[in-house]
């Protein structure tokens, strides 16, 4: 046996080898798993060989990688293996003490392990690969696109993620800005993202008026405080109308702090108070008076069939007030005065005259003298007047008093006087034609106005189309200050006006692989299209406090914050009262019940 060639040698060896293997108790076991594991770990490797060819990233160029080499090292194990089993069933010849069909049942008996270990490692191969096509390929895919540093960031914003774009809210005080902004005769306007100051010239700041857009506790009571107490430290007279029942909470304290440093008046009023406290009509011509009742009492043509006895009711005022123009009135006085001129006509006047009486049974104007208006917009210092969205007596005279600030107003030579900061808060309950009107003329008095309001459903007046007031106001308000917003036609309002900037949208191929997951192919393709500077989801999400500023520059995003001072409560300074006569309605009732009842030749009147 060992004069035999060196290769017999190794085969009998090998054989040998194999024998003693068979031998062993779970040896079938062996060769199935081997088999199995082998057929997988080809599979597998020729999966990661494949691994996104068309990637570039060198996390996939690794797994190909690895892939080959564990090819290769299964085809070296394999050629081994075949190497080895083919000269095992060579060296069965030279075994002679055993027969040969004894030594053929151990290549018998290693057939059905093979067969099935292979057949089990197939299946969990193809299993194993179609697990990875479709689950982790595709996420694979999705870090990638993570990952992957973008030659730009900005694109068109998703409702999901685009709170995660805009800035966090900043807290800060803005008295530390505001005498940099005095000093250098600008506004100052809040921070951007930045926390940059973004200020606005005084002197153009006086050329136009200013919006307040947004709804209840976004921000707008924060920047009006901002704006109202410059204005103070300018010297400048500041009126604030505020028409909600209770009021705010914090800028008449704001605003008292603000005159107490700069050593000047604060006047407070009520209308709600059950005391009287200011005189409407004083100072007021004849065709002030009627400018004023026409618009509270809506006497205005309107084009119905009411008109002609409108017609009749403006005679009667016009003559009323013409008749007495030398007496000083109050609206008491003249609700008399009207009665009692009505004579017989008072069925026909019987709408003017109940209205009269509503007006004249509000304590707040039953007085001569009281707070002076005129005196505020001459000599400075704060006016607070506190109103109501609810008590339809107050709803009527609201717009009549902000009309009377404007008369006087427009009374004034042009660029003469102090000037007047006028804040309207729910325009909706303040606002008339004739205000509107005189927009563009208050603004070269010497006056500017706020106007806030919550949408543009709120952008209205007491007596004109909502289109003809929402245009007059956004051409004579250049300046807005827009929080944020649900409300879709003013969400599309605000968007348009930000402007277009160029932006970066991607585009990618999607391709289904053989365990259909789609997957996102490496090529992306860019192309520039325009959108929103501040589009529609940052406007539905902007924080609190955050505002879109238009018509200082282009579109930014400002901050402001609230100027924290003690609360403090305020109530209105009596006057002396005036007791009227009798309610003009009532005593005209009487008598005309007396002249129905008899008459002097025993005729009935009617």
């Amino acid at each position: 046996m060992y004069s035999l060639p060196i290769v017999f040698k190794l085969s009998t060896a090998a054989f040998l080898l194999l024998w003693r293997f068979m031998a062993l108790h779970h040896a079938a076991w062996y060769i199935g798993v081997i088999a199995a594991l082998l057929i997988l770990l080809l599979l597998l490797a020729l999966r990661l060989l494949t691994w996104l060819r068309h990637s570039g990233a060198w996390t996939s160029a690794l797994i190909r990688m690895i892939g080959a080499l564990l090819i290769t090292m299964l085809i070296a194990t394999s050629i081994y293996g075949a190497g080895f089993m083919l000269a095992a069933w060579w060296g069965r010849r030279y075994i002679t003490n055993m027969s040969l069909w004894q030594l053929d049942a151990v290549f018998d008996r290693m057939i059905d392990p093979l067969l099935i270990g292979s057949a089990v490692g197939l299946v969990s191969g193809l299993a194993l690969i179609f697990w990875l096509t479709r689950s982790v390929v595709p996420r694979y895919v999705a870090v990638l696109e993570r990952r992957t540093r973008k030659t730009r960031h900005d694109g068109l914003t998703d409702a999901r993620t685009v709170s995660e774009l805009l800035p966090k809210p900043i807290q800060y005080d803005p008295r530390r800005y505001f005498q940099t902004g005095l000093r250098n005769e600008a506004l100052f306007l809040g921070l951007d993202s930045n926390r940059k100051p973004v200020t606005l010239s005084t002197q153009i700041a006086h050329e136009t008026h200013t919006q307040l857009v947004g709804p209840t506790r976004t921000g707008k009571g924060r920047i009006a405080q901002n704006l109202l107490a410059q204005a103070i430290r300018r010297g400048e007279a500041v009126v604030v109308f505020d028409p909600k029942v209770g009021a705010d909470k914090w800028l008449p304290s704001v605003l008292h702090s603000e005159c107490v440093t700069a050593g000047l008046p604060f006047r407070y009023i009520d209308l709600r108070a059950d005391c009287a406290q200011f005189n409407l009509l004083k100072g007021c011509t004849p065709r002030e008076t009627m400018e004023l009742l026409t618009t509270g009492l809506k006497l205005g043509r309107k084009g119905e069939a009411a008109d002609f006895y409108r017609v009749a009711e403006r005679a009667h005022l016009r003559r009323t007030t013409m008749a007495n123009s030398a007496e000083p009135w109050s609206i008491p006085e003249l609700a008399d005065a009207l009665g009692e001129a009505a004579g017989e006509d008072h069925k026909k006047l019987e709408g003017l005259l109940e209205l009269m009486d509503e007006l004249a049974d509000i304590p707040a104007v039953q007085t001569r003298a009281g707070v002076d208006l005129e005196d505020v917009l001459t000599h400075g210092g704060v006016l607070y007047i506190a109103g109501s969205d609810l008590d339809e007596d107050i709803r009527m005279l609201q717009p009549m008093v902000v009309q009377r600030l404007v008369q006087l107003i427009r009374r004034r030579p042009r660029d003469v006087g102090l000037h007047v900061t006028m804040f309207l808060d729910e325009v909706k309950h303040l606002l008339s034609t004739a205000v509107l009107n005189s927009l563009g003329m208050i603004a070269d008095r010497n006056c500017n106005l706020i106007l806030a309001y919550q949408s543009l459903k709120d952008m209205v007046c007491i007596d004109a189309n909502p289109e003809t007031t929402e245009g007059v106001v956004n051409t004579n308000c250049a300046i807005r200050f827009c929080y944020r917003q649900l409300e879709p036609r003013t969400v599309d309002w605000i968007e348009s006006q930000t402007g277009k900037i160029l932006i970066n949208v991607e585009s990618a191929e999607i391709q289904r692989n053989p365990a259909l997951a789609e997957v996102q192919h490496e090529t992306r393709r860019v192309q520039q299209v325009q959108r929103a500077t501040i589009d529609a989801n940052m406007i539905n999400q902007l924080p609190s406090g955050c505002a879109v500023l238009l018509g200082v520059g282009p579109a930014k995003l400002v901050f402001s914050s609230p100027i924290g001072v003690q609360r403090q409560e305020f109530s209105p300074v009596p006057a002396t009262r005036i007791t009227r006569r009798q309610h003009s309605v009532d005593a005209l009732l009487a008598v005309d019940e007396d002249r129905v009842s008899t008459d002097g030749n025993g005729a009935d009147l009617l």
